[in-house]
């Protein structure tokens, strides 16, 4: 077994404290939380921050240009900021709106923070999709391998490769030091990658498949295939029985097709099976509640709305409160009081 170099995992450790007084001096959550589900990415969110960076992807019901000013226009006001980008991919490869602060620590060092703001549904490569599996993934001395390479390409060590390439050179496939990532990576260049770190467990199986089936139901979903989406979306649930986001995305579809009573079952079983934060919990719950109000079941409607107001609601505020309010709406029509 490697030894573990403690003052490596220091420097990543002061780093990442840096980073994360950086995201909440700034307020990047808060802020973008106006416009969808922000989610903490990249480095940071693995434990492995070397550069100054920071990246964040915020799920939107839909990415919108003047939206995503007004935030980034708010955030530009802040006195650690220097400078701001913006950059339209919408029909490009990310799919997405990508917006940049340069912001200063308070060392004076300047940081990079890149968001990307993208559809719910957006099918992918996503730096979101990494983070649950990373966590599984990464034990000590890959961790370390990993931070010991990112310094290696810092200093110019090693060729500019992506931070997923190194990844999957260390867990993957063992390497540890410059010289075998360079023999296995060549000049490195692969684009965007789908690379996900699967335990090559029969867990880690079912949740390929089931993740492999859940990006063509995305796909299927921007081009308003609803069908095909739908049938793409009861695969991913049967390969992965258990786990929540399948159950909750073919929820969501059957809903959207005017499915509502099999959509209930689907939400119910999304919330047995568990979702991966608060904001995602809240929002099957307040769907759930709108469905269940859609087929006359208020009392039922009305429980599981408190589940959701107990939960915070979620982002963006204006879609919940709409929802919410429609549900009440319907239930108070009905001869129900909400609490």
């Amino acid at each position: 077994m490697r030894t573990v170099d403690g003052a490596l995992l220091q420097r990543a450790d002061v780093r990442e404290a840096t980073a994360r007084r950086l995201i909440d001096d700034l307020g990047l959550v808060r802020e973008w939380s106006a416009l969808g589900r922000p989610v903490v990415v990249g480095s940071v969110a693995h434990g492995l921050v070397v550069s100054p960076d920071i990246d964040m992807e915020v799920f939107c019901p839909e990415p919108s240009i003047a939206d995503g000013f007004a935030v980034l226009a708010r955030l530009a006001e802040h006195r650690r900021v220097r400078k701001a980008r913006f950059w339209n991919d919408v029909e490009g490869p990310n799919l997405g709106l990508y917006w940049q602060l340069r912001c200063l620590d308070d060392d004076g060092a300047e940081w990079k923070v890149d968001t990307w703001t993208v559809a719910e549904d957006h099918p992918g490569p996503l730096a979101a999709w990494l983070v649950e599996p990373m966590s599984a993934a990464l034990s000590p001395e890959a961790r370390a391998a990993v931070l010991s390479l990112k310094e290696a390409r810092a200093r110019g060590d090693v060729p500019s490769y992506p931070s997923i390439e190194i990844y999957r050179a260390v867990i993957d496939h063992g390497v540890c030091s410059p010289a075998e990532l360079v023999a296995f990576l060549g000049d490195g260049d692969t684009g965007l990658s789908r690379w996900l770190p699967w335990p090559a467990t029969p867990e880690g199986g079912r949740r390929r498949a089931a993740h492999e089936h859940l990006v063509e139901a995305f796909t299927q979903r921007r081009r308003h295939r609803w069908k095909v989406a739908t049938t793409a979306l009861e695969r991913a649930a049967g390969a992965d029985p258990e786990w929540g986001e399948a159950w909750f995305w073919l929820a969501v579809t059957r809903d959207q097709r005017g499915r509502e009573v099999e959509a209930i079952d689907a939400y119910r079983r999304a919330l047995a099976c568990g979702l991966a934060d608060r904001g995602r919990r809240a929002q099957a719950w307040t769907w759930l509640a709108s469905s269940l109000a859609k087929t006359g079941a208020h009392d039922d409607a009305l429980s599981a709305l408190a589940e959701a107001d107990h939960l915070g609601g979620y982002s963006p505020r204006t879609q919940w409160e709409r929802i919410a309010g429609g549900v009440r709406r319907r239930s108070h029509r009905s001869g129900h009081r909400s609490s």
